[in-house]
């Protein structure tokens, strides 16, 4: 597998905070990306690599992922993990997107990874998919201020094109309010469209038309939006620009790509045998797959009414990353929970702003669930705590972490947020973060004698459900705190499949 790496040797030096490195095993190649976080900065991206290990192409007719294709992951893995270390910096985890979404047996073959490599893998769904792109854009339009306008945020587009589908999101914010998922992928499209070697005409508008069914239906972004393209696709696209099309647009590289660029690559690289694309700059590997991708960015352009697009090499590792640190879920639709009643803790505390609930898991899948002195008998809860006025929730879940559990270095993942509404339908100036914590083997132990903290239970997560009828089934004037927080029970079981140990 022939490496493709870009990386800041002088910023490596320089950097005095520690490295931290992620994983996208995505449906093409596999992706390793090493940042830099400094407080209340926005992160620096130091070094990214790949690998082609086509986990697309290796799931077979029973929808499973191969030996064969699970051993390219395998070895691609451990170069990458290698070349992390050589960088000191160090992994916290890794994301799969959609092959592993897809294959059946993808537990198996994260269980077989955590094994081989020690590298948990958490499997994004396509809305998380889609928001850690467009995070990665925000945070680096962040380090110029290029995201403000006179009226706050300017309208962005995002689309990540990968190995087996396209990721669209829209957002006049911090994160998206739309987004769309198509299964454009440029490997999926080799798969489905497949040609000659050159293709001929016919077989060109077949991938057109391919490309056409699915994005004539999507809803075009506003025409000021700015729009960034993510994925490996685009940057090798721009990268054959001085070698295929110098004389019209020069010898230098492009950092953008628009309509007429993509057109005149289409043309081009129809042209071409594969033999030939694999002696163009980039990662030879991506020389079979180079022009469906391009065809589809030449439809997407054509149907979204995108004229230039920026690029950007922070994609979906980088954004997940770029969550985590602070404090915030990808899952940006919120769980909005109808209440029978507000008259009761924590909504009524004129102190607090919202809380923090963190799911602490033990290293056999098991999570704690705590309880109180004042519980009716037999309730068990996720533990949490209040967020100050004024306290942010990152600075809030650190700050309870430590007063319920005494833990301090852990992972945390933030999964979701949680607002309420009353009986008669207004949603509430409080809102719930929920976090899932990776505790390993510790053992709970509060520091705080006055949160009343009177025990911890382990529950598999095939038995929440009874947890949860327990505190839906409370009467009285329980019943609406049983709701309450017996949704957030609900939330992580509904979640953790994404999470598998």
């Amino acid at each position: 597998m022939q490496p493709l790496a870009q990386s800041y040797p002088s910023e490596v030096m320089s950097v005095d905070q520690p490295l931290q490195a992620m994983l996208d095993i995505g449906s093409n190649a596999t992706k390793l990306a090493i940042c830099s976080f400094t407080d209340n900065q926005p992160c620096r991206t130091i070094h990214i690599d790949e690998r082609i290990t086509r986990l697309n192409r290796g799931i077979d007719e029973s929808g499973n992922i191969t030996e064969l294709a699970y051993s390219r992951l395998q070895k691609a893995v451990g170069e990458l993990r290698r070349e992390a270390d050589g960088l000191n910096a160090q992994i916290i985890g890794a994301v799969g997107t959609a092959a592993l979404r897809k294959a059946n047996n993808r537990r198996e073959v994260l269980s077989r990874l955590k094994t081989d490599h020690g590298i948990q893998t958490r499997v994004l769904s396509e809305r998380e998919e889609a928001a850690a792109g467009f995070r990665a854009v925000r945070e680096q339009q962040s380090s110029t201020n290029s995201h403000l306008n006179g009226n706050g945020y300017k309208p962005l587009v995002t689309f990540d094109l990968g190995g087996r589908s396209a990721e669209m999101t829209f957002g006049e914010g911090a994160t998206p309010d739309t987004f769309t998922s198509l299964e454009l992928g440029a490997s999926q499209l080799f798969r489905t469209a497949a040609t000659s070697d050159p293709p001929v005409p016919a077989e060109i508008d077949h991938i057109r038309d391919v490309v056409r069914k699915q994005i004539k239906s999507v809803e075009r972004p506003p025409r000021d939006a700015e729009v960034y393209l993510i994925g490996s696709t685009a940057t090798t696209l721009a990268g054959y620009v001085p070698m295929l099309l110098a004389k019209k647009y020069g010898p230098l590289g492009v950092d953008y790509l628009n309509r007429d660029i993509i057109r005149d690559l289409v043309e081009k690289l129809a042209k071409m045998r594969v033999f030939e694309r694999k002696q163009l700059p980039g990662n030879p590997m991506r020389a079979d797959i180079i022009l469906h991708g391009a065809i589809a960015l030449e439809q997407v352009f054509k149907y979204m009414g995108f004229r230039h697009a920026n690029l950007s090499t922070d994609g979906v590792a980088v954004g997940t990353m770029i969550a985590e640190r602070r404090g915030i879920p990808l899952d940006f639709q919120r769980v909005h929970v109808e209440l029978p009643d507000i008259g009761f803790r924590p909504l009524t505390r004129y102190d607090r702003s919202g809380e923090v609930l963190f799911a602490l898991r033990r290293s056999d899948g098991s999570i704690w669930l705590q309880r109180k002195i004042d519980y009716p008998s037999g309730i068990y809860r996720i533990p949490g705590g209040g967020v100050d006025i004024g306290e942010n929730f990152q600075e809030a879940f650190w700050r309870e972490m430590i007063e319920e559990t005494g833990a301090s270095n852990v992972r945390a993942v933030p999964l979701a947020n949680l607002t309420y509404s009353g009986p008669d339908g207004r949603v509430l100036p409080f809102e719930s973060r929920l976090y899932l914590v990776e505790m390993g083997d510790a053992i709970p132990e509060p520091q705080d004698t006055d949160e009343g903290i009177e025990d911890y239970t382990p529950v598999e997560p095939e038995n929440l459900p009874m947890w949860i009828s327990r505190l839906e089934d409370l009467t009285g004037s329980m019943a609406a705190w049983g709701i309450f927080r017996a949704a957030a029970v609900r939330t992580l079981l509904e979640r953790l499949d994404h999470f598998p140990l």
